[in-house]
């Protein structure tokens, strides 16, 4: 089911306080506006009415799509660091909300789907993409990770990749925005690199090379775990 509330939130540009309708937990099967929102980048934004500027509310989300194998909880970028504890409780989640309390039928149709954990709605956007566009998450990664590790960039600045736009078509390729400090949400940097790299990066050598990095197991599937692991 979808919950949500009515909560007054503080403008962090101007101190206006308003009340705004806030998200707890999002079934797309019952309100399917909530994964255009994602796409749209709206997800939990809103305007300010005292100053007009732009106010993303971050906090802990359970995100759903069964039937587009979505099961993904969503926490604010602090929450990083507990990555690997708020991974063993998406699981936890996942058993009890999917598995054990649903009807069997629901265990039998949705068990096998592969929880996630994001720390930001853009990292959410992401598994959307991925799921749209059939692309296994974890070879995402894998592509960030070797582009990254092209000589060059990371003195350029550029500290990470977001998946922003996959193009139409089997062929479509895949659209990274660069992050970095000096880079703003407006005016990131666009990397666009050909299907062919993903399916590359998509062989059974490279996958067993993930598996062996860790890549494979468990919710948190980020480019981090592979930094220090792979070569």
């Amino acid at each position: 089911m979808s919950t949500f509330h009515q909560e007054p939130v503080a403008c962090p540009s101007c101190g206006h306080t308003q009340s705004v309708l806030l998200v707890e937990s999002a079934n797309v099967a019952r309100r399917p506006a909530y994964r255009a929102e994602v796409l749209a980048g709206t997800f939990m934004a809103f305007g300010c009415d005292g100053c007009g500027a732009r106010v993303v509310v971050e906090r802990d989300i359970l995100y759903t799509d069964l039937a587009h194998g979505l099961f993904v909880c969503v926490f604010p970028h602090t929450r990083r660091p507990d990555a690997a504890s708020l991974s063993a409780f998406a699981t936890e989640v996942f058993q009890r909300v999917v598995v054990t309390e649903p009807p069997k039928a629901v265990a039998r149709r949705f068990g096998g789907i592969e929880p996630r954990v994001v720390f930001s709605y853009d990292e959410l956007r992401e598994k959307v993409l991925c799921s749209d566009h059939q692309l296994d998450d974890r070879v995402v990664e894998a592509v960030k990770h070797a582009l990254l590790d092209v000589a060059g960039r990371v003195e350029a600045g550029v500290t990470g990749l977001l998946l922003v736009t996959v193009e139409d078509g089997p062929d479509g390729s895949l659209v990274f925005a660069q992050l970095g400090d000096s880079f703003s949400p407006e005016d990131r940097p666009l990397l666009t690199v050909g299907r062919e790299v993903y399916d590359d990066m998509a062989t059974v050598q490279a996958r067993t090379l993930l598996a062996r990095a860790g890549m494979l197991d468990g919710p948190y599937v980020h480019r981090d775990r592979l930094v220090g692991a792979v070569s």
